[in-house]
């Protein structure tokens, strides 16, 4: 699958081009002679490295073989392709103790749903965007906080760069609320409420973070408000089932990696995500700790000038005292 927007072309592309298999571009990625870039669970490269490696291999780089497109399939021309990926049911890789991409992920939500490939895609990208948005933590809210899921911020770092960050509620707890109550599916009579009234801010800020996500992610996707809920509820389900039984690293594509520290889950933002992230403002200092220093220096001051007065009247006093004795 090409990426015109940037000028990546996919593996199969690649090694078209060089003269080579699949998997020997994958070897020279791997080896460094040419640099990959993941894409739901697959590779793709810029099209000038490719070209550059193929001058460096003495290789004249094959342009790429294109089939037309039959009249009769209008749907291909409009819409990618799905991906080559191996379909999981949710149940399956909330079980697995091997890392799960965000390419599983997805192919499995599009399966329970059933909905394309890349629509599915799209309410997991939403999700994210959202989280990575500056704009939704302003207002004094520190972190955006799921209930039996976790807790998610951006954070500064020490080098001024922006990061998100990840924390679940211990698993422990988490493997005694999913006992107890189970995997039931959610209510949506909620939706039907939200479609029937005019949306506003005060409505919007009303609901849970699960539901303003899916109103904000069904704006921008071409899934329906109840396709959008359902499935961004099932990827936070099929989540905590990897956390509380699998215990298996999950990989986003471009994003990060969630994984099990101690009894919780955290996630590590990709270097190269946490670089196009927008730089957070330095942390302020409060009004009171201004206060308390600017008090703290007053009194200082206060203490200094004061024994200043009681040296000076010492000193006077002495002078006084002298010029008795002498006359």
């Amino acid at each position: 699958m090409s990426d015109a927007s940037s000028h990546r072309i996919s593996v199969e592309e690649a090694a078209q081009r060089l003269g080579l298999s699949a998997d020997e571009v994958v070897v020279l990625r791997r080896s460094g002679k040419i640099r990959g870039y993941p894409d739901y669970g697959d590779w793709v490269f810029e099209e000038s490295d490719v070209a550059e490696l193929a001058a460096e291999m003495g290789i004249a780089a094959a342009p790429v073989q294109t089939q037309p497109v039959s009249p009769a399939e209008p749907e291909t021309a409009d819409r990618p392709a799905d991906p080559p990926v191996e379909v999981f049911t949710l149940e399956e890789l909330a079980g697995s103790d091997q890392p799960v991409s965000s390419a599983l992920l997805i192919a499995a939500l599009a399966a329970r749903h059933e909905t394309g490939f890349h629509e599915a895609a799209a309410v997991v990208d939403g999700f994210w965007d959202h989280l990575l948005d500056p704009r939704h933590y302003r207002q004094g809210r520190r972190s955006l906080n799921m209930p039996h899921f976790g807790s998610f911020s951006l954070k500064r770092t020490h080098d001024g760069q922006s990061e998100l960050h990840f924390k679940s509620p211990p698993l422990t707890e988490l493997r005694k609320r999913r006992a107890s109550s189970g995997t039931q599916p959610p209510s949506t009579d909620w939706i039907d409420h939200w479609q029937q009234h005019p949306p506003s801010e005060q409505r919007l800020n009303a609901l849970s973070l699960k539901r303003k996500l899916a109103v904000a992610i069904a704006e921008e996707t071409t899934p329906d408000l109840k396709t959008t809920f359902l499935i961004l509820w099932d990827l936070i389900e099929t989540i905590t089932g990897i956390m509380t039984l699998g215990g298996a690293e999950i990989r986003f594509a471009k994003r990060g990696v969630m994984s099990a520290h101690e009894d919780h889950y955290s996630f590590r933002t990709y270097k190269r995500l946490t670089d196009t992230l927008p730089t957070l403002p330095a942390p302020q200092r409060s009004s009171s700790s201004r206060r308390s220093r600017s008090t703290s220096g007053s009194s200082n001051t206060g203490c200094a000038t004061t024994l200043l007065n009681v040296m000076f009247c010492v000193v006077l006093s002495a002078i006084v005292i002298l010029i008795n004795a002498t006359s």
